[in-house]
């Protein structure tokens, strides 16, 4: 089969770097993105005692190491979970998000 081309490893590699994987530098900005995010809610929630921190997670493909590229080299969301809880005992969880 004369003239025909076959994906192979090196290929396939190339094509990941070029169009899939996100580079190291971006990735690092954006858990750099993160974990600001993240100091400010641990700020914001110790300036008001009426909250209490449970945990902050972050979560999501950048947190994981499995973030791609998103087409057009936009960017891309980051995921960060709050676990808070109120310190008056009868205020409503819908209270919280207000």
């Amino acid at each position: 089969m004369a003239g025909e081309s076959y994906v192979d490893h090196k290929v396939l590699a190339q094509h990941a770097e070029d169009k899939v994987n996100v580079p190291r530098e971006a990735a690092k900005e954006r858990r750099r993105q993160v974990n600001h995010l993240r100091e400010r809610l641990e700020s914001y929630i110790d300036d008001h005692p009426d909250y209490d921190l449970v945990k902050l997670r972050a979560s999501g493909s950048t947190a994981k190491h499995t973030a791609i590229q998103r087409r057009k080299g936009e960017g891309s969301d980051a995921d960060v979970a709050a676990y808070v809880r109120s310190c008056d005992p009868d205020m409503p969880e819908a209270g919280l998000l207000e």
